[in-house]
């Protein structure tokens, strides 16, 4: 499913930029220098290689597409299908989910069903689902820090780009005169692409990251506690309550249904 509001963020602000670019100048071709783009991109791929390894890019990819797309399980539908199971146990007992629980897509809610209809203890189902909750966090969080450190390096490759292109201006000032203006331009735009990098994509990105992270931790704190209640036969009222306590109002009256 496409986040529609990430999509919308992107495309209004190039629509923007590009628009205030175009009124600002009779030949907007000006602002795009391919020097000035490779030296900030090739910088920056450079930072991530050496600061961590080359599959970090392989990364990078997977989490772009996890900002455009969204990942994981909306917490008031997990919150919804718990109530369900509580009924299906108060009918059946546990056995009861076997069918359900196979027909759960690969998650962690499907992992700690899968643990509670196999006859697990409670202390071993808490500890699985806390550590899945852990590595998550820790995943997520590496994702979030490779486009801070992305934001980071992208306004000092900008500035790179900027003494490069002085560098080859003031050479070229004693000979031939023609080419101040390209190697000003590599001077001036590798600046601009260095901190329209950092502010209009990789902190955003970051962001967004974290963001996805929090709804996604709230799903796995249902799962938890909807897990351990269902192996204490709690009853779908009191299961209900509780995992509406981690919904924000506006989702509870959807998550679940109304007394029979």
């Amino acid at each position: 499913m496409i986040q529609k509001t990430t999509l919308i963020g992107f495309f209004l602000g190039i629509v923007i930029i590009g628009s205030s670019i175009i009124f600002a100048t009779e030949h907007p071709i000006i602002f795009f220098n391919l020097a000035g783009i490779g030296i900030v991109l090739g910088g920056i791929i450079a930072t991530v290689i050496i600061s961590n390894n080359f599959w970090a890019l392989l990364r990078l990819v997977h989490a772009i597409k996890g900002i455009f797309l969204m990942r994981g399980v909306l917490p008031q539908d997990t919150a919804k299908r718990y109530v369900e199971y509580a009924k299906m146990v108060a009918e059946g007992g546990i056995v009861s989910l076997d069918d359900t629980v196979e027909k759960l897509p690969n998650s962690i809610e499907k992992d700690a069903m899968t643990l509670l209809v196999s006859g697990y203890k409670k202390e071993e189902i808490k500890a699985y689902i806390e550590n899945s909750t852990i590595e998550f966090i820790e995943r997520r969080t590496e994702d979030s820090n490779l486009f801070r450190t992305m934001a980071k390096v992208s306004p000092a490759y900008g500035m790179i780009g900027t003494v490069v292109g002085l560098i080859a201006m003031l050479h070229n000032m004693g000979d031939d005169m023609s080419n101040i203006g390209p190697s000003m331009a590599i001077a001036l735009t590798t600046t601009l692409y260095g901190v329209l990098f950092a502010t209009a994509i990789f902190n955003p990105f970051a962001d967004k990251i974290t963001r996805n992270m929090e709804l996604q931790l709230i799903h796995y704190r249902v799962v938890l506690d909807g897990t351990l209640m269902l192996y204490d036969k709690r009853n779908y009222v009191l299961i209900r309550d509780a995992l509406n306590a981690h919904l924000l109002p506006k989702y509870r009256s959807m998550a679940v249904e109304d007394d029979d």
